[in-house]
C-alpha cells in the first residue's frame, strides 16, 4: 500500500511540477511579506515613542509659556521644545497642531493647559509592497499647571483641615477645594457658613457646613504641588529690624533681618521684587502690619519669603491686624512668580494671621505647607483676579473669595496624557 501511495505522489510531482513551483514561490512571497511587515511595525513603534516624547516636551514648554510670559509666546515656546526633540519646520516630520485651551479630553476648555498633536507618515521598507496608502502615526500630549484646580488646599492629614467660622461664606466658583485630613470634621463650621466651589474633595468627612454641591468624601490624598520648590535667603542683611512708624515710605527688595513692622497709620510701599525675612539676634523675621496701617506692592508685584539664613531655625510669622490695609500682588515673572507669601517648609507649629478683612486684597498664592492660615475674608463683590491658599490647615472669617489664574513658580507644572 505504501509503495502504491509513493508512486502516486511521484507521478503527481512529475506531472504538475510547474504548478508546485509557482505555488511555492507565491507562498514565499507571502511569508517574506509578513516578515517585512513585522520589521516595519517595529520601526513604527519606535517612531511613535519618538513622536510622543516630542509632544510631551512641546506641551510642557507651552504650559511654561502660559504661566510665565503669556499666550503671545505660546507657539514659539512649543516650537522651540519640538525642535529640541527633532521636530523642525525644515521637514514635514511632526506636522504640529497646537491648541490652548485643549479641544478634547478632560482638559477641554482649560485656558491654563496646552494641547500638542503631532503626526508623521510611517516609514515603509517592506510593507509598501502590500499597502495601498501610507499609515499616519500620531501622538498627543496635554500639559498644564497642577495647582490650578484647587484654590484652597489643606495638606494636613489630621484634625480640622478647613474651618469656616461664624456665618461666613467661601466663594470659589472657578476652582475647587481639597482637604487631606481624614477626620470626620475635616471640613467644618462654627456657625452656619456656606461653601460655593467645584469640586469639593475631602479625605475624611464634612460637619455642619452648607455647600453648593455634595462634597466628595473618602477621596485620595492630594500632593503638595510645590513640594520640590525651595527658597534660600541670600547671606547678609540689607535691613535690620525694619520698622515704619506713622510715616509714608518705600522699601526695596532684599534681606530683612528681624523682619518688617509697620505701626498704626504707617504707609509702606514695597517695590517689585523678593523680600527675605530672616531672624536677627534671636528675633524671628516676622511680617507685622499694625491696625490702620497700609502696605501695598509696587508695579510688578512682590514675593515675601519667611525663612532663615543657612542653618537657622527661627522662622517668622505673618500678623496683619484688624483694620489694616494690605494690597499685594505676586510677581508675574521669575522663579517665585505667583507667590505672594512663602513659608519655609522646615518650620512647624506656626499660625499665619491675615485679619485685614475688607481692606485686604491679595492677588496670588499664600503658600504655608507647614503652617496654619487664619484668614479674615475680603468683602469685595467680585473675586480677586487670582487668590489661592496652600497650607497645613485653613480657617476663614468673613466672606472669603478665591479665584484661579495665578502664574506658578518654576517647577510646578504637571503633564497630563
Amino acid at each position: 500500500m505504501k509503495k502504491i501511495l509513493f508512486k502516486k505522489i511521484v507521478f503527481f510531482l512529475s506531472q504538475d511540477g510547474g504548478s508546485v513551483i509557482i505555488l511555492t514561490a507565491f507562498l514565499m512571497i507571502v511569508v517574506l511579506g509578513f516578515a517585512g511587515l513585522a520589521v516595519d511595525i517595529g520601526v513604527w513603534y519606535s517612531q511613535k515613542r519618538t513622536l510622543q516624547m516630542a509632544a510631551d516636551a512641546g506641551a510642557t514648554g507651552g504650559s511654561f509659556a502660559l504661566a510665565k510670559t503669556g499666550s503671545s509666546t505660546l507657539t514659539s515656546y512649543v516650537q522651540h521644545d519640538l525642535a529640541k526633540n527633532g521636530c523642525t519646520s525644515a521637514t514635514s516630520y511632526c506636522n504640529a497642531i497646537i491648541h490652548s485651551p485643549p479641544t478634547s479630553g478632560p482638559k477641554t476648555g482649560d485656558t491654563r493647559s496646552v494641547e500638542v498633536i503631532l503626526s508623521t507618515p510611517a516609514q515603509l521598507y517592506f510593507s509598501n509592497l502590500f499597502l495601498g496608502t501610507t499609515p499616519i502615526i500620531t501622538a498627543r500630549a496635554v500639559a498644564g499647571q497642577t495647582v490650578a484646580s484647587n484654590c484652597l488646599l489643606s495638606l494636613g492629614t489630621t484634625g480640622a483641615g478647613l474651618t469656616v467660622k461664624g456665618t461666613s461664606n467661601i466663594t470659589s466658583p472657578s476652582c475647587g477645594i481639597q482637604v487631606n485630613s481624614s477626620a470626620n470634621n475635616a471640613i467644618t463650621t462654627t456657625g452656619g457658613g456656606f461653601i460655593t466651589a467645584h469640586p469639593i474633595n475631602v479625605v475624611g468627612g464634612v460637619s455642619g457646613i452648607g455647600t453648593s454641591e455634595t462634597p466628595h468624601t473618602g477621596v485620595g490624598l492630594a500632593s503638595d504641588p510645590l513640594s520640590g520648590f525651595n527658597i534660600t535667603a541670600p547671606s547678609g542683611c540689607n535691613q535690620t529690624n525694619y520698622t515704619v512708624n506713622g510715616t509714608t515710605t518705600t522699601a526695596n527688595p532684599g534681606v530683612y533681618c528681624g523682619g518688617i513692622t509697620t505701626k498704626s497709620n504707617a504707609r509702606l510701599t514695597l517695590n517689585s521684587g523678593v523680600y527675605y525675612l530672616v531672624s536677627q539676634g534671636g528675633k524671628a523675621g516676622n511680617f507685622t502690619i499694625g491696625g490702620q496701617s497700609t502696605v501695598t506692592s509696587g508695579s510688578g508685584g512682590v514675593t515675601i519669603v519667611l525663612t532663615d539664613k543657612a542653618g537657622g531655625t527661627k522662622y517668622g510669622i505673618v500678623s496683619v491686624g484688624g483694620g489694616a490695609t494690605l494690597n499685594l500682588t505676586a510677581l508675574t515673572t521669575g522663579t517665585t512668580a505667583g507667590l505672594i507669601f512663602y513659608g519655609d517648609r522646615h518650620s512647624s507649629g506656626l499660625t499665619q494671621s491675615f485679619q485685614g478683612g475688607s481692606n485686604q486684597h491679595l492677588n496670588g498664592i499664600l503658600y504655608f505647607p507647614t503652617s496654619s492660615v487664619d484668614y479674615a475674608g475680603n468683602q469685595a463683590t467680585t473675586p480677586n483676579p487670582c487668590f489661592q491658599i496652600i497650607a497645613l490647615s485653613i480657617s476663614t472669617t468673613g466672606n472669603s473669595q478665591f479665584a484661579q489664574g495665578c502664574p506658578l513658580p518654576t517647577g510646578s507644572f504637571g503633564l497630563f496624557q
